[in-house]
């Protein structure tokens, strides 16, 4: 089965990883890809993204295109044996590598600490995931080391549990991106 996601951006900020789908809807419908479009108000659609699954139904591959078709960067991913994203690595189009993100998790989930490393740089962050009575994840929490709040997700789905609406919000709760998420199957 071959799901194509269309993506339509109201507005546009940063570009950062969503997971499209949770791990239960990517097994349930058996998604091994994810084609993410962005549409012109003419309705011109490109390529905005591509997402990868293993065969435990984790992302573990995602590519990025700028809006001239080109490949912006890629991203791999790493699961330690309890499913939980370990290690990120962010290349640049030409594959070298900018970025390693590794992932410490505390004891009383969900609460984990990111550590940031860019060259010789390490950023620390405190992320906090809510989620609803279906395991789905509703919001994202981020804050600096010293409680500072930097940014915000919140989700919406659809009564199938499909995610329909992403949106980001900065640290002081301005909305600094919203996306909407449509699907078509195949039968």
């Amino acid at each position: 089965m071959i799901i194509r996601l269309s993506l339509f951006i109201f507005s546009v900020s940063i570009t950062t990883l969503s997971f499209s789908q949770s791990e239960k809807k990517i097994k349930k419908f058996k998604i091994r890809e994810v084609v993410e479009y962005v549409s012109d108000t003419l309705g011109n659609r490109k390529v905005e993204s591509i997402q990868r699954f293993d065969k435990k139904n984790r992302l573990i591959y995602f590519e990025e295109y700028s809006k001239n078709g080109s490949l912006k960067n890629k991203q791999e991913y790493t699961f330690d044996k309890q499913n939980r994203l370990v290690k990120e690595c962010i290349y640049d189009n030409k594959s070298a590598t900018t970025e390693c993100i590794v992932y410490h998790y505390s004891l009383d989930l969900p609460v984990l600490s990111e550590h940031q490393v860019t060259g010789t740089k390490t950023k620390t962050f405190t992320v906090e995931y809510h989620y609803n009575g279906f395991e789905e994840k509703i919001k994202e929490v981020k804050k600096s080391p010293d409680g500072e709040l930097l940014k915000t997700t919140e989700y919406e789905y659809d009564n199938k549990g499909l995610k329909v609406k992403k949106i980001e919000r900065d640290g002081d709760g301005t909305v600094t991106q919203t996306k909407i998420y449509t699907y078509q199957f195949r039968r």
